[in-house]
């Protein structure tokens, strides 16, 4: 007599299971797809020490790995909507970020790096003084 997905995972416990994925064997409950919402901070400086970047978004787990441009960073896991990691880089442009809970991958936000110069804003125009007028 063969096993059947029934009985090796009772019913009730894949009702119960958010992450039950029935393509997988039914021992293996597949992770949340994880979504990156915001990096804190925005950008960093090419050449600079690393830096701390803090991730925001939804379903980390403690096994969720923060990827750099297809590199897997040592990533802290701070709860189910919080990552960090120690951003670095050495020239201008931009990283793509995601975050991987094997095998799901978050969407991509860009980590802009620039050169540490500021543009200054454009100086507004002067306007001309405003005479009164005589009474």
């Amino acid at each position: 007599m063969a096993i059947t997905d029934t009985q090796v995972v009772p019913a009730r416990f894949r009702q119960l299971s958010a992450y039950y994925d029935q393509s997988l064997p039914p021992w293996v409950i597949s992770p949340p797809t994880p979504t990156l919402t915001a990096l804190d901070p925005a950008s960093i400086v090419a050449g600079d020490p690393p830096v701390v970047v803090t991730l925001t978004g939804t379903n980390f787990t403690p096994l969720s790995k923060v990827w750099a441009d297809e590199e897997a960073q040592a990533t802290t896991y701070v709860d189910a909507t919080t990552l960090a990691y120690n951003a670095q880089a050495d020239m201008v442009g931009s990283q793509t970020i995601t975050v991987h809970n094997e095998p799901e991958v978050s969407n991509a936000i860009e980590l802009e790096v620039t050169d540490g110069t500021e543009s200054e804003p454009a100086p507004e125009p002067e306007s001309a003084p405003v005479e009164e007028p005589e009474l």
